[in-house]
C-alpha cells in the first residue's frame, strides 16, 4: 500500500472536521475579509480629504473628553473632525474637534470595525483567529492531496473544481495569514517594549507629542504588545511612529511589507482588492458547499429509525413483505401513532428496544432461508440480549418444502436472545392479505393500540396480471468461446402494460398450479397503452448423481422451448426496494452473470435525459469474449456518456481469479468518493456470494481509505442501508 493511500484517510478526516469545527469562525473571517477587500477599491475611487494642521493639545483634550476610560481602539483626523472607533462601550462616531459635538455623517467606520472583527472578533480574541487561520491553511493544503481534479456536475464536483482551479488564488490568504502570525515577511520593526496594561490612545499621543510634531496627525490605533501606532503627515510625506510601553517613540516603516499588502489586497490598488474579494468569496463558497454536503449526508443518514413509538420492520425478498410493512405503518400513522418503518437490514437487535413494540413481517426464500435483508440481523442476534416485545407475521408458500422457515428462524433467534412474543406468530400462505388482517387485529389487541385494517392494503400487495407474447429471443453468450453459462435476452410484447419500472419482478409459472419464478425487469419500452418488457434469463442446469442434465423448467421454457408469437400469462410485482434512484442522483450498479438483468433498464431509463446523473457499472462473468452480457450496448452507452464508468472482471480470462469484489477493491477509493462525497446509491444484483463479497470489500475499503475500524465500517453500511443508499437483490 502506498504512503498516500495510508495517509489520505487521515488527511480527509482533517479536511472535513477542521472545516466543520471552524465553520462559523471561517465565515466571520472570510466575509469580513471580503468587506475589507473593498477598501482599496473604494480608496481608488474616492479623493482623500485634505487634513488641515491641528494642534496636538486640542486633539488630546478632545480625545480625553470623549474617551475618559481609554476604550478607543482607533482614531482618524479629517476635515476638522475626529473619528473614533472603540471596543465594547467606548465612543463611536465622528465628532467636531472644536467642541466635541457629534457631526452629521458620522457614525461607525465600517472598515475599521470590520478590521477589528476580522482580527479579534471584536472581543480581543486574536488568538482564536490565529487558530482558525492555521486550520484554514491545513484545509487548503489537504484539499489537493485528497484526489486529482475530476469535473462533475454535482455540488462536490464544483467544490473540487473550484478548489483545484483557483488554488493559487485561495491559498494567498491562509499562507500570508500564517506568515503574519509568525512575523515573517513584514516590515523590520524596532524593538517594542510591551505595555501592561495596553496604552490608551490618549496616553500614546501624549507620549508621542513630547518627541514628535503631531500637527499633521492622520490617524492612530492600538498596535501589538499594547503599543500605539500613529501616522503623521509632513512636507516630506507620511511618517509612522510606534509608542511602546517604556514611553519610547520609534520611527516605523511606512510600508506594511509585501506579505501584509498581499493579505490585504493593497499592493495594486483597486484591482488587487478585487482579486482578494474574489479569493474571500471563493473560500466562503468552498466552506459553505463543504458544510452543506456534510449536512446533506447527515440528513440522508438520518433516515435511520429510532425516533418513533412503534416499529414496523421487514425482511423481503421479492417486495411483498416490504409493501405489506409499508401499508401496516401507514395504517398506524393514520390512527395517529408515531411509526418507523425499516428493513431488518438497517437494524440491530438493540434498535428494537427503542420502541414500545415491533411488528415484524418476514419472508422465506430458497430452502427455508430468511430473506436476504434479514440474514445479518439474525446473525447479530446470536449471543446478543434484547428485551424487545414483538409480533411476527411469517410469509411463505406451502408448495415449498420449508414453509415459512425464514420467519421461524427469526422468531427462534429473537426468543433465544430474550425478546418476548406479544402474540403467537402468524403464517401467510401465498396471498397474504387475509392472514395479515387477522394478525394485525390480534397484534393491536396485544399492544393496546387501535388502527383500521385499510382496504388499501390488499391493493398495495396485489400483483398485476399480464399477457405476454414472445416477440424476440437472443443468446447473449458465445458457447464457442469457452465454458460460458447459457444466457438469453427474452423480449415480450404486452398489449396493456401496467405501471412498472426496471427492477420490478415478472412472475411466471411453467405450468398451472406450479410455483411461480421471479425475473427482474430490464428495459421497458412503452408504446401507447402497451409496450415491450425485456428479461435476462440464464438456463438453470444441474446434474443428477448419474451425470444426467436437469434443466430448470421455466428457464428451459423461456430459453429453448417457447416459440415466437406464443402467449404466456404472468404477473407483475412492484419491487420498490430495487428501482433506479431519482433522476440526477448518482448510481453505482454491481452485477455478476445474470445479475445484470435489471441494469440495462436502469441505464436506458436515463438515456437522453437532461441532468440524468452519473452512473457506474461494475460487471463480472467468466470470459470477456464469451459472456460479456450486453457488452456492445454497455460500451456504446459509455461512449455516448450515458454510462459514466464501466469496469469489468472476468474470472477465467488470462490473469485468472479476477472477480467483481476484486474490482470493487481496485476501485475502492473512487467508489467511496461516489458514495460519500456524491451521495450515490449502490445496487448489487446476483448470487448471495456476490453480495457477501461486495460487502466485505466495502468494509475493507472504509478501513483502508477512510480510517474506519471494523465496527465503524459495518455501522456505516448499516447507515447507508437505513438511508436507502445500499440495495441488494440476491438469489441462491
Amino acid at each position: 500500500m502506498s504512503t498516500m493511500t495510508t495517509v489520505r484517510p487521515w488527511l480527509r478526516l482533517a479536511h472535513r472536521w477542521l472545516g466543520l469545527i471552524f465553520f462559523p469562525l471561517f465565515m466571520i473571517i472570510l466575509l469580513s475579509g471580503a468587506v475589507l477587500a473593498l477598501k482599496p477599491i473604494v480608496d481608488d475611487l474616492t479623493t482623500p480629504a485634505v487634513t488641515a494642521p491641528v494642534e496636538s493639545g486640542s486633539v488630546l483634550q478632545r480625545l480625553t473628553q470623549l474617551d475618559p476610560q481609554g476604550q478607543a481602539s482607533s482614531l482618524r483626523i479629517e476635515g476638522g473632525s475626529i473619528e473614533l472607533n472603540s471596543r465594547g462601550a467606548g465612543p463611536q462616531g465622528r465628532f467636531a474637534l472644536a467642541d466635541g459635538q457629534v457631526q452629521p455623517g458620522g457614525g461607525v467606520d465600517v472598515f475599521a470595525v470590520t478590521e477589528q472583527l476580522h482580527k479579534n472578533l471584536l472581543l480581543g480574541l486574536g488568538v482564536v483567529v490565529e487558530w482558525a487561520s492555521w486550520a484554514m491553511l491545513a484545509i487548503v493544503v489537504c484539499g489537493p492531496l485528497l484526489g486529482w481534479l475530476r469535473l462533475r456536475n454535482t455540488l462536490l464536483g464544483w467544490h473540487m473544481a473550484a478548489g483545484w482551479l483557483l488554488l493559487p488564488l485561495i491559498a494567498i490568504g491562509p499562507i500570508t495569514a500564517a506568515l503574519m502570525i509568525l512575523h515573517i515577511g513584514g516590515p523590520q520593526l524596532p524593538p517594542i517594549a510591551p505595555a501592561r496594561p495596553a496604552l490608551s490612545l490618549s496616553r500614546g499621543l501624549e507620549l508621542a507629542a513630547a518627541q514628535v510634531d503631531l500637527s499633521g496627525l492622520h490617524w492612530a490605533r492600538s498596535f501589538r504588545a499594547g503599543s500605539v501606532l500613529l501616522e503623521v503627515g509632513s512636507s516630506a510625506g507620511a511618517q509612522r511612529y510606534i509608542v511602546d510601553g517604556g514611553g519610547s517613540v520609534h520611527a516605523a516603516p511606512a510600508s506594511k511589507g509585501l506579505v501584509s499588502e498581499l493579505h490585504e489586497g493593497t499592493w495594486g490598488g483597486a484591482w488587487s482588492g478585487a482579486i482578494n474579494l474574489l479569493a474571500a468569496l471563493t473560500l466562503s463558497g468552498l466552506s459553505i458547499t463543504g458544510f452543506w454536503s456534510w449536512l446533506r449526508r447527515k440528513r440522508q443518514a438520518g433516515g435511520k429509525v429510532g425516533a418513533a413509538e412503534w416499529l414496523v420492520a421487514h425482511a423481503s425478498q421479492t417486495g411483498t413483505a416490504a409493501r405489506l410493512a409499508a401499508a401496516t405503518a401507514d395504517a398506524l400513522r393514520q390512527a395517529g401513532y408515531e411509526v418507523a418503518c425499516a428493513s431488518l437490514a438497517a437494524l440491530s437487535p438493540a434498535d428494537l428496544e427503542r420502541y414500545r413494540g415491533a411488528l415484524l413481517l418476514v419472508s422465506t426464500t430458497g430452502e427455508g432461508d430468511v430473506a436476504e435483508p434479514g440474514r445479518r440481523f439474525v446473525s447479530a442476534l446470536h449471543g446478543a440480549r434484547t428485551a424487545a416485545r414483538f409480533s411476527l407475521l411469517e410469509l411463505g408458500d406451502r408448495r415449498y418444502a420449508h414453509f415459512c422457515g425464514g420467519g421461524e428462524t427469526v422468531r427462534s433467534a429473537l426468543l433465544a436472545a430474550g425478546a418476548s412474543e406479544a402474540v403467537p406468530a402468524a403464517q401467510a400462505d401465498g396471498e397474504p392479505v387475509a392472514a395479515w388482517s387477522e394478525w394485525f387485529k390480534r397484534t393491536q389487541t396485544a399492544f393496546g393500540i387501535e388502527a383500521a385494517s385499510s382496504t388499501a392494503v390488499a391493493m398495495s400487495v396485489q400483483d398485476a396480471a399480464v399477457s405476454l407474447k414472445l416477440i424476440e429471443r437472443e443468446r447473449l453468450d458465445d458457447p464457442e468461446s469457452g465454458d460460458t453459462a447459457e444466457t438469453w435476452r427474452v423480449c415480450f410484447g404486452v398489449d396493456t402494460l401496467p405501471d412498472c419500472r426496471p427492477g420490478d419482478l415478472l412472475l411466471l409459472a411453467p405450468a398451472a398450479n406450479d410455483v411461480e419464478r421471479c425475473y427482474s425487469l430490464g428495459r421497458i419500452e412503452r408504446e401507447g397503452r402497451g409496450g415491450r418488457l425485456t428479461l435476462t434469463v440464464g438456463l438453470k442446469l444441474t446434474e443428477s448423481i448419474h451425470g444426467e442434465p436437469h434443466y430448470g423448467r421455466m428457464s428451459y421454457k423461456l430459453c429453448r422451448e417457447l416459440a415466437q408469437g406464443v402467449v404466456l400469462q404472468g404477473k407483475l410485482r412492484r419491487h420498490p426496494g430495487f428501482n433506479p434512484p431519482a433522476i440526477g442522483r448518482p448510481m453505482i450498479m454491481i452485477a455478476a452473470g445474470c445479475g445484470i438483468a435489471p441494469f440495462p433498464g436502469f441505464i436506458a431509463e436515463r438515456a437522453g435525459v437532461e441532468g440524468a446523473g452519473a452512473s457506474w457499472l461494475l460487471f463480472g462473468n467468466r470470459h470477456f469474449d464469451g459472456d460479456f452480457l450486453y457488452g456492445r450496448e454497455l460500451t456504446a452507452w459509455r461512449d455516448q456518456g450515458v454510462l459514466t464508468r464501466l469496469d469489468t472482471a472476468f474470472s477465467r480470462d488470462a490473469g485468472g481469479c479476477h472477480y467483481v469484489p476484486d474490482a470493487v477493491r481496485e476501485q475502492a477509493e473512487e467508489l467511496l468518493r461516489w458514495l460519500v462525497e456524491d451521495a450515490a446509491v449502490l445496487y448489487v444484483c446476483g448470487r448471495s456470494r456476490l453480495g457477501d463479497g461486495v460487502e466485505r470489500a466495502l468494509i475493507e475499503a472504509l478501513q483502508a481509505h477512510r480510517g474506519f475500524d471494523s465496527a465503524a465500517a459495518q455501522a456505516q453500511l448499516q447507515d447507508w442501508r437505513a438511508a436507502g443508499r445500499l440495495h441488494f437483490d440476491l438469489f441462491d
